[in-house]
């Protein structure tokens, strides 16, 4: 009787483990840095309009090897997401800005939005993602 109660359970363990594989995927963005090689990239990624830019869903960075750095976020429910990354040249885990609030380092978001006067709105660069996902993006 135990023997059949073990294999029903890491059954029903095997068909959860699926069912969860099925509905999350992998978010990859890998980044190629064209002038300096140092420091790190960073990436915040947003699950909402009411989020963006205030509370990430999931962040992570990478330090820079051979002018590449590849960032994964695995795991992540399907929908729509929005992301913000930078250059971190001294690597103090902040966007350096001058004295009037503009960034000094390179910095980008989804869709390669640009933004006027400011981030560009959530709607703008919002992104499905509905399978693994593989962004390549060039830092100049």
């Amino acid at each position: 009787m135990k023997t059949i109660y073990y294999v029903l359970l890491f059954s029903l363990m095997g068909f959860t483990a699926q069912a969860q594989s099925d509905s999350t995927v992998t978010l990859t963005v890998e980044f190629d840095v064209k002038e300096v090689e140092e420091g790190s990239t960073r990436l915040a990624l947003y699950d909402s309009a009411e989020n963006y830019l205030k509370t990430p869903f999931k962040s992570t960075f990478s330090s820079i090897e051979n002018k590449t750095a590849k960032l994964v976020i695995d795991n992540i429910p399907k929908g729509e997401y929005c992301f913000a990354y930078y250059h971190d040249l001294d690597n103090n885990n902040k966007l350096d800005r001058n004295m009037m609030e503009i960034p000094e380092e390179p910095y980008g978001f989804s869709n390669d939005e640009k933004g006027f006067y400011g981030p560009p709105a959530y709607q703008n660069c919002k992104i499905e993602i509905e399978t693994d996902t593989l962004i390549q993006i060039n830092i100049n």
